[in-house]
């Protein structure tokens, strides 16, 4: 999970979380590739860019956001779109 609680716990796990959130789970070359499924609230990764390590996930489009709340204000749904 990437929560301002959790940062706010332990700070060095949660940027490792962060950084194996983009990360494939797959160890082999062949066949389909596993994705991890990362979920945070509105404040996760707040002024953190997500990265696609991958390059077959960068070429097909990178990283798939679900979004389940929509804030109020325009400034904050600018900032949560990137």
């Amino acid at each position: 999970s990437l929560s301002q609680r959790e940062y706010d716990r332990n700070p060095q796990a949660y940027r490792e979380s962060l950084r194996a959130s983009t990360r494939t789970l797959s160890k082999s070359r062949t066949g389909p590739k596993q994705f991890r499924i990362t979920i945070t609230d509105p404040t996760g990764a707040r002024g953190t860019d997500y990265q696609m390590v991958d390059e077959d996930a960068d070429r097909l489009g990178g990283l798939m956001l679900i979004v389940m709340h929509i804030p109020p204000s325009k400034r904050e749904w600018i900032q949560y779109k990137g």
